[in-house]
């Protein structure tokens, strides 16, 4: 039952000191109505195993502390919890639990049992000694590697200094020197030109590219079909697709329906006029 839940609560929380007394009957209607909903439906994502958007429903406290979302429900007050809503499939972006609605009996049991003050048995804590933590730790994800400062790394020196063309093959070349491995042959003419044509428009070089570089002599050749490919609009269209993978671009919404998103293709011609430009 992924559900709402606030981000302005501590990062510990005691349950057992917010559980008031309750009637045995309230206590009773719980134990045979409410509990057994929140155990089938809820738990296996809120509970003391995990707790998705930073909500806990095996404990009162848990309840009405929430996570993500904001307060999940307000005692005695339906109408302005959150997890009413969402057992309604009333709440905008919110229909718990997400395999299927509730039957009308469990969510009139759960809606009076909000209306009751939601009783809950005093004591009832969580096994691993009623805690919880927020669910997002910003200090622990800045310490990724992807997070931290670029640094230029120094050229490692190498035996066949000749060998090396452009400042990365150093680097390659000295992991080979290591190992004793040979490095690879320059490749063909022709071979060099599929390789840029791939790389950098995804497309092979059509037979008229491939006559008009072999006909070519000019000794910066090789650098003048450099940037006749990156000048060509399949560049843009092909590096578009990385940052549209990235960011998950999709023109349809998937599923069995694929409905179409509209008004997406605008960003990806942007992508496309960027890279181009």
């Amino acid at each position: 039952m992924a559900i709402l839940v606030g981000c302005s609560f501590p990062s510990e929380i005691s349950w057992a000191a917010e559980t008031p007394s309750f009637p045995a009957d309230q206590i009773e209607f719980f134990e045979k109505k409410i509990r057994p909903v929140l155990v089938e439906n809820c738990l296996e994502c809120h509970g003391a195993g995990q707790q998705k958007a930073g909500l806990r429903l095996d404990t009162r406290g848990g309840v009405l502390a929430g996570g993500e979302s904001g307060t999940s429900a307000v005692a005695r007050k339906p109408g302005d919890s959150l997890l009413i809503e969402a057992i309604r499939y009333e709440a905008d972006g919110y229909q718990m639990p997400p395999k299927g609605k509730l039957s009308e009996v469990a969510i009139a049991d759960l809606t009076k049992w909000v209306e009751l003050g939601m009783p809950w048995p005093a004591g009832d804590v969580p096994a691993e000694g009623g805690k919880t933590e927020a669910a997002f730790d910003f200090k622990a994800r800045a310490k990724h590697w992807s997070f931290q400062p670029i640094v230029r790394s120094e050229t490692p020196a190498v035996k066949d200094a000749t060998w090396a063309k452009t400042p990365i093959d150093p680097f390659i070349l000295s992991k080979l020197e290591a190992a004793e491995l040979p490095h690879a042959s320059e490749a063909a003419p022709l071979a060099r030109l599929r390789r840029l044509a791939i790389d950098v428009t995804g497309l092979p070089p059509t037979a008229t590219e491939i006559a008009e570089f072999q006909a070519d002599v000019r000794p910066d050749a090789w650098k003048h079909w450099v940037d006749r490919y990156l000048n060509s609009p399949q560049y843009g269209e092909r590096f578009a697709r990385h940052w549209m993978d990235l960011t998950r671009y999709a023109e349809t919404h998937g599923h069995e329906f694929d409905y179409e998103i509209p008004q997406t293709w605008p960003y990806r011609d942007y992508l496309i006029r960027s890279f181009n430009s």
